[in-house]
């Protein structure tokens, strides 16, 4: 039987590193992602790259993407420390603000720049990923 997504649902994700800790163990960051509209990974797809006629070729756009992936999917984390092994916390913008054609309230550019440029690719990832995950994959 085929089951259908539901666009919106957030869940939890473990980075790679922390997926061999207990569920209560406190250094384990567990982030809050949602699940992309069908609208929203359409466009977030054109955003990958873009041909350039002048030039004769495409230039990749991985960054960026990445960023918008991080702003319309990012909802919140737990147990994010920092290097003294304080908790990171996680700050909206407060507003809702136009991203990939949705309303959301994103992340503030000071709480994505807390995130390691490997943290960030990985967390974009699982965003793009994220519809295509099974419930099973999205607890991990």
């Amino acid at each position: 039987m085929a089951i259908g997504l539901t666009p919106g649902e957030e869940y939890e994700y473990v980075l790679a590193e922390d997926r061999s800790k207990d569920d209560d163990d406190p250094t384990r960051t567990v982030f809050q992602l949602r699940t992309l509209t069908s609208r929203e990974a359409t466009k977030l797809e054109d955003f990958a790259g873009n041909y350039d006629p002048n030039a004769g070729d495409v230039r990749m756009t991985f960054g960026t993407n990445s960023m918008l992936a991080l702003q319309a999917g990012l909802c919140g984390w737990r147990n994010y420390l920092d290097g003294d092994g304080n908790a990171i916390p996680f700050v909206s913008t407060g507003k809702q603000l136009n991203i990939l054609g949705k309303n959301v309230d994103p992340p503030t550019d000071a709480t994505l720049g807390r995130l390691t440029a490997a943290h960030r690719q990985e967390l974009a990832e699982a965003i793009r990923e994220g519809n295509r995950l099974t419930k099973e994959e999205k607890k991990t």
